[in-house]
Parts: structure tokens; sequence; C-alpha cells
């Protein structure tokens, strides 16, 4: 299956990556490279830029990442970012998703505005939404689940799996 080329993340997606590790980190670093090289529109909603508002490493809170934080939310215009604004429209429906799919009202503003800006995939790492993938959403029901990526390869590469990023610490790790 080919990548889309537009995908929602939630809030849950970002932490996990800006943590560097989890277990889908090589993933979502893959998302985020193809992201920074125009290859992905990344659309998310203007609750997340709230909800991720720092790191924690260790059980600490690592204020060195900051940079890394602002830089995934506030790109050059190369790296198209979509940030759904929470309308009274997206209130009104993540309401009716909460309700109808018993999903909680925060999850229910990112699955909405998924919904509302037509995202074929939402990844999450929050297992409570993965079975509701395929039963919201309008045209096109919305594929809801953990980060997955194929690696995109150039004409000048020959390798059938995907490369491991260059091991370093959470702190020093691109944002």
């Amino acid at each position: 299956m080919s990548n889309p080329d537009k995908v929602y993340w939630d809030s849950s997606t970002y932490l996990d990556y800006l943590t560097g590790t989890h277990p889908l980190h090589d993933i979502m670093h893959m998302v985020i490279e193809d992201w920074r090289n125009g290859l992905v529109t990344l659309v998310t909603s203007a609750l997340t830029i709230a909800e991720v508002y720092f790191v924690r490493i260790n059980g600490r809170v690592d204020r060195n990442r900051d940079a890394d934080i602002d830089a995934l939310f506030d790109p050059p215009p190369e790296m198209r970012l979509v940030v759904v604004e929470t309308s009274r429209l997206t209130a009104y429906s993540a309401r009716d998703l909460a309700r109808d799919h018993a999903i909680a009202a925060r999850d229910a503003i990112h699955v909405a505005s998924a919904i509302e800006a037509h995202c074929p995939v939402m990844h999450t790492n929050d297992s409570r939404l993965w079975d509701k993938s395929g039963a919201v959403g309008g045209d096109p029901l919305l594929r809801i689940e953990p980060p997955s990526w194929t690696r995109q390869l150039t004409a000048f590469e020959d390798s059938t799996e995907p490369p491991r990023p260059h091991e370093q610490s959470p702190g020093d790790a691109p944002g």
C-alpha cells in the first residue's frame, strides 16, 4: 500500500515522536522526513499545539526540546502543515462523535478535525481509537491506526529496508 498524500497526527503521535523512545519511532521519523521533503501533508488540530507543550524524557520535562516542538508547528511553507481550527462546527462534530461512538471529548476533537480536513488516515498511538477505524468519517471513511509508512525510494537508492536513523539521544534528535 502506498503512503497517503495527507495524514492526520494527533497529540500522542507528536509526543511519542519527540521522545524518541516509542517502538514505532523509526516509522514516525520516516513520516517526518517525507514531510520535510514535501512528500506528504501533515494535518493536526489547533488543540495539538496546546497539548504538545513539553517533552518528557525519563520522567523529566526536557525544555531543551522546545525549539523542536516549535519547528513542528511553525514550519517553512514547503513543509505542508494544515492546522484545523477548532470551530463551533468542529466542536459540534466532536460532540456527536463522542456521543455516537463513545470517543473521549479531546480525542473526538482530533477525529472531527481529521474528518473535516478529508484525511484518509489518522495516525495515533492511542489504542482506544483504533477500533473506530472505518466507522467514522464521510468520504473517505477515516482509517485510524498506529503510524505506518513505506520508505519512499529515489532513483538513486536501492534498498528494501528503511534506513536506520542515526543513533542519538532524544535530546539530539531533529525536531
